[in-house]
Parts: structure tokens; sequence; C-alpha cells
């Protein structure tokens, strides 16, 4: 999905058949462990508010101050996406500067170029069939028309939507 829209900057991720079942795993990323998103937010609100609008897309469930890394070349990478795509409402952020704001036009157009990627017979949707079940492939496409429709992160609730612990 992450390639089908450009951002956010994903590391390769594979699945993996692992002592205790199936698994995936991340490509490590070189980076400083001390710079979290809370130190990238004042520089790189533009880029981050891409990683919000991913995160509602694929409903992420677990995003934490440490999962937006600074690589070791200035790339911006997000990692830890194992509690992703699911059908029931579960977001879960420390983005809360991107509660109730209305995303960008540039970013709205990126988001209906991947109207076409998720038709049913596109190769996107059969990629993306082969690891979600009917009813969190259906969840995506609405989130993506939610996104489409009122281009807005919604406002979330503090007690609820934030992982702990925050980083």
């Amino acid at each position: 999905l992450s390639r089908s829209l450009g951002w956010p900057a994903i590391p390769l991720t594979v699945i993996r058949d692992g002592p205790h079942g199936v698994g995936s795993m991340q490509l490590y990323v070189e980076s400083d462990a001390n710079v979290t998103y809370f130190d990238l937010i004042g520089d790189h609100a533009e880029e981050l508010m891409r990683f919000a609008v991913f995160d509602v897309l694929t409903n992420n469930a677990d995003r934490k101050a440490g999962h937006c890394m600074l690589g070791s070349e200035g790339k911006i990478w997000s990692i830890d996406h194992g509690l992703t795509f699911h059908s029931d409402f579960k977001l879960r952020t420390v983005m809360v500067e991107f509660w109730g704001a209305r995303i960008p036009q540039p970013i709205v157009q990126e988001l209906n170029g991947l109207v076409d990627h998720l038709r049913p017979d596109a190769q996107l949707t059969a990629d993306l069939a082969e690891l979600l079940t009917d009813q969190e492939m259906r969840a995506v496409r609405g989130r993506l028309d939610a996104l489409l429709s009122e281009p807005v992160i919604p406002r979330l609730d503090p007690r609820v939507n934030v992982p702990w612990p925050l980083t």
C-alpha cells in the first residue's frame, strides 16, 4: 500500500514462518534510537502528516513515537506495522497534533490515485487479498472513501486512542 502511494518510507517487510508461527520482519534501518516522532514533528510536519494519513488508512493501532525513525541518511522511516488493517476501528497514535487537521490537497490527490489501485481487478487488491480478509479489504476501501469525502484526520479520544508506552 505504501509503495502504491509513494509514502511513507517503510523498510522492506517480509512474512516468515518462525518457531512460534507466521510473522513479519522488517529490514533493519540504521538510525539514532534517541530521535523519535516527538523530536521530528517540529521540522517535518508535512512529511509526518502523510504518516498520520497512512495510519488512518491502515487503521494503525500502535503508532508510537519510536515508530518514526530518522535514518542515518536523513530519511524518516515508518516502522512496526503489526497492528494494522483490522476491520474494526482501532486507531491509536501519538500523533495528536494532527487530530482534526484538514488533509492538504496534494495528499488528497495522492489518495485519489490509490482508488484505481484498490479496484477489484487491480494488482494491489490481489496482493493485499493474500494477506487480508474480505472484511479487512472492504474496511480499507471504506477508510479511503471516508478520507476522500471528508479529508480530515479524525478527532480521537486521548483516553482511548493513544498507545502506551508513548515511545
